[in-house]
C-alpha cells in the first residue's frame, strides 16, 4: 500500500517516512525533518505550543468551521504561517472544517 505525505502530496514509504499525530498522517522524511526544524524554532523563540491554545479558542468560538459552520473534524489554521512570522495568537488562527482548511491550502502553501 502506497503511503501519501500529508504536506506535499509525494510517496512517504521507507523507514523515514513519520507518523504524526497517532499515525493519523504520515509525512515524508523531507516534511518531517522540516517539521521538526519548525518545532525546534518555536520552542526556542518561547512560542506557545498550539496544543495549549486549540483548546481555548475552542471554547472562546464554539466548536465549529468559521466558514461553514461544520463541527466535524476541527483544524486550527494560521493566517500567517509560523515560518513567515505569523505566531499562535487568536487574531492569526482561524477554526475550520478538514474540508475548508483544504481549500485554504489549495494553492500548494501548507503549514
Amino acid at each position: 500500500m502506497t503511503k501519501i505525505c500529508h504536506n506535499c502530496g509525494k510517496n512517504a514509504t521507507g523507514r523515514k517516512a513519520k507518523r504524526y499525530k497517532d499515525g493519523k498522517y504520515i509525512l515524508c522524511f523531507q516534511c518531517s525533518m522540516k517539521r521538526s526544524r519548525e518545532l525546534e524554532y518555536q520552542e526556542k523563540i518561547g512560542r506557545k505550543p498550539m496544543q495549549k491554545i486549540k483548546p481555548q479558542l475552542i471554547a472562546d468560538r464554539g466548536h465549529q468551521c468559521e466558514i461553514c459552520g461544520s463541527r466535524v473534524n476541527i483544524i486550527a489554521h494560521h493566517k500567517i504561517r509560523m515560518m513567515d512570522g505569523g505566531g499562535n495568537s487568536p487574531e492569526n488562527i482561524q477554526l475550520l472544517c478538514k474540508d475548508c482548511h483544504d481549500k485554504e491550502h489549495a494553492n500548494g502553501t501548507r503549514w
